[in-house]
């Protein structure tokens, strides 16, 4: 069943049910907002798939608005606890990962991330180029995806998500310390 997300003045041409989002809430949540910071919950395929459909809808409903400044969202950054994340794979395809874990790791990759609940800050990072991460797809069928590059570090990101870790937080203390100095003085200045 797929359940259509939409902008409360917009209404698909479906006969599926609608999840109807208002649009002040397609927008990620932003530290220090505390379940930034508070592992997400592993998801039972055994209780009623509403909550992951809805979750879904949520996910792809942000991701869409963010479009090309966004690669992918994960659940705790929309406000639900869930272990489960979104991703780009196409111009406008969005996949869902289920209790994604990653496995093996190797290489080294440095980039410059940001993160949609750090806005307006990114930070040169070094992570393993090359992941293995094992999920589960929205129906419950187990996947194992080889990712390098940017792809495996999104799974990175999202998964750090997942366990309560912002992008900030892979930085030393010192450097983390500036950082949330940096962050609180940019967020007065926004307000």
């Amino acid at each position: 069943m797929t359940i259509h997300s939409v902008i409360i003045d917009e209404l698909p041409d479906t006969d599926g049910p609608i999840s109807v989002i208002p649009p002040k809430k397609l927008e990620a949540v932003r530290y220090p907002d505390p379940i930034l910071t508070t592992p997400t919950t592993p998801v039972d395929f055994d209780l009623n798939p509403g909550y992951r459909l809805v979750a879904q809808a949520k996910m792809e409903a942000v991701l869409r608005r963010y479009g090309e400044n966004a690669l992918g969202i994960a659940a705790n950054q929309i406000s639900l606890p869930f272990r489960m994340f979104s991703y780009w794979v196409g111009p406008d395809k969005i996949r869902t990962l289920v209790n994604p874990e990653i496995v093996e790791s190797s290489g080294h990759f440095e980039f410059q991330e940001g993160c949609l609940s750090i806005p307006g800050m990114s930070f040169n990072l070094s992570r393993p180029d090359k992941v293995l991460l094992l999920a589960q797809e929205m129906d419950g069928k187990e996947v194992e995806i080889e990712s390098e590059g940017v792809l495996g570090r999104l799974f990175q990101h999202e998964v750090d998500h997942l366990n309560g870790l912002l992008v900030w937080d892979r930085l030393d203390t010192h450097k983390r310390q500036i950082a949330k100095r940096r962050f609180k003085k940019l967020s007065n200045e926004r307000n």
